[in-house]
């Protein structure tokens, strides 16, 4: 077992998402403080990400940035472990 360091739960969620480079991954947990994302490639070099997802079926976007808390790499993809800073929730244009 090992001790938890996040700070709140998180719930497993797939959705689309979209970086600001351009290059798109899926979500596989969502929290209020935090998420663990997928992408192709390397990590962004600075530690940080600015992404957005749209949630179609409820007319929002979300987007954020956020502080890469940890990597994980597997088969060609790219796990990032994301603290959540500025987390914006609107309706789709």
């Amino acid at each position: 077992m090992f001790d938890e360091k996040r700070e709140t739960p998180r719930e497993p969620i797939t959705l689309p998402i979209r970086l600001e480079d351009g290059r798109v991954g899926i979500t596989r947990d969502i929290g209020p403080s935090g998420m663990f994302l997928e992408i192709e490639g390397p990590p962004p070099a600075d530690g940080t990400i600015v992404f957005e997802m749209e949630v179609p079926e409820t007319g929002l976007k979300f987007s954020a940035h956020g502080w890469i808390v940890r990597v994980e790499q597997f088969d060609g993809h790219t796990g990032l472990a994301v603290k959540l800073l500025d987390p914006r929730l609107e309706a789709i244009a």
